[in-house]
């Protein structure tokens, strides 16, 4: 079972579990298996250990970082619950092989391994994962980017409310474009598998989305809602020694609660279209700027620093990957150096997007989303 991710990078899944080929297909929404019996030329490669795996000789217990690992000599792997799953050098294994014990969980294996390994063999062939949500937006695509928690997926939606279409949440994969018939076009976006998540404060500004939300995340938000007012005591407890733990444990669970984690194909059915599964040419990359004011300002800005902030915030949200990664340089004695992977990404979308209008908008979050978007209209694409 393969997956083609708009030609950026492809995936291919080796198993006749039909279990686990669902646990994949889901993970890899809004992408469908790619038809054909032949064998891929996949860059990455998802397949169950067998008995005759390797056994592990060295173990690195936790370290600050949430991990337990252990290598078997030449390879990395990362346990859970007692399962061994590999974790690949994502930037030079070619194809890159994600071995993985049978149960292993998918959407941990995803969040943990998959997705970043996806990302850096997509950087390998030239292309580069952006930290960006992207909508359609009269046959172009608008790039909202920014730090996390800055508000990029309540500005996407508003756009969409507003006009255009849903392409993609979190993360968004850009190439260069082709040359085709002697001209050289710009750059493209395309979308990454990757949920959505809805908070539920912004469906008062989305009503659209509100209309057309799934019933399971209604009742996910409902139930959120009611486990608000339940620890309210809990959060109002003085933010000092352990009685501060427990306040900020109470509201940390409220906030992971109170979203609804849609499939991208949710996403765009709620709108009334297909998900878009081809890549578009970018005609704006919006990247957000969280201000402790409640002014909303909106201002061009160059290639070099919007390619330097994009660099940064996309090597810091993989930095779980790269924790990994650093536990493969003690045990295997390899290199580790998120740096060099943020040099290429700065310096490949510095040549990408030196020609494409860049806009910097300064808001707090959250705020109503409506107000990011009404400071970008005059950047927005207009109809060919």
């Amino acid at each position: 079972m393969d997956f083609d991710l708009a030609g950026h990078v492809r995936l291919a899944l080796r198993s006749s579990d039909p279990t686990l080929a669902r646990a994949v297909a889901a993970e890899m929404n809004p992408y469908s298996p790619v038809g054909g019996e032949e064998p891929s030329d996949a860059s990455v490669i998802l397949e169950e250990l067998g008995p005759d795996a390797p056994a592990l000789s060295e173990m690195q217990l936790a370290a600050g970082d949430g991990f337990v690992t252990g290598s078997s000599g030449d390879s990395l792997f990362v346990i859970s619950g007692g399962l061994r799953a590999s974790v690949p050098d994502a930037m030079h294994d070619a194809p890159a092989r994600i071995r993985f014990d049978p149960g292993y969980p998918m959407d941990r294996l995803f969040r943990q391994v998959v997705r970043p390994t996806l990302q850096l063999r997509a950087l390998a062939a030239g292309s580069v994962a952006v930290h960006a949500a992207a909508v359609e937006c009269n046959g172009q695509a608008v790039l909202v980017a920014g730090w996390s928690e800055s508000g990029k997926t309540e500005a996407a939606l508003a756009l969409i409310e507003r006009e255009g279409q849903f392409l993609t949440d979190k993360w968004t994969l850009v190439g260069a474009g082709s040359a085709e018939e002697g001209d050289l076009s710009g750059p493209t976006a395309a979308a990454f598998p990757i949920s959505v998540g809805v908070r539920r404060w912004v469906l008062g500004y989305l009503p659209r989305l509100r209309g057309a939300i799934p019933q399971r995340a209604r009742l996910r938000m409902a139930a959120a809602r009611t486990a608000e007012v339940a620890s309210l005591p809990l959060r109002s407890l003085r933010r000092v020694g352990v009685r501060g733990l427990i306040a900020d444990g109470a509201a940390r669970g409220v906030a992971l609660a109170d979203r609804a984690a849609l499939t991208p194909s949710e996403v765009a059915h709620a709108y009334g279209h297909e998900p878009i599964l081809h890549a578009l040419p970018i005609g704006l990359v919006i990247v957000l700027r969280t201000v402790r004011d409640n002014e909303v300002t909106a201002r061009e800005a160059d290639a070099a620093t919007v390619a330097g902030r994009l660099a940064a915030s996309a090597v810091t949200e993989r930095q779980g990957y790269f924790a990994l990664r650093q536990r493969a340089a003690y045990a295997t004695g390899s290199v580790n150096d998120p740096s060099a992977v943020a040099a290429i990404e700065s310096e490949r979308l510095h040549d990408m997007l030196r020609a494409t209008t860049l806009v910097e908008v300064a808001a707090p979050f959250p705020t109503d989303p409506r107000r990011i978007v009404a400071a970008v209209q005059p950047w927005l694409p207009s109809p060919r």
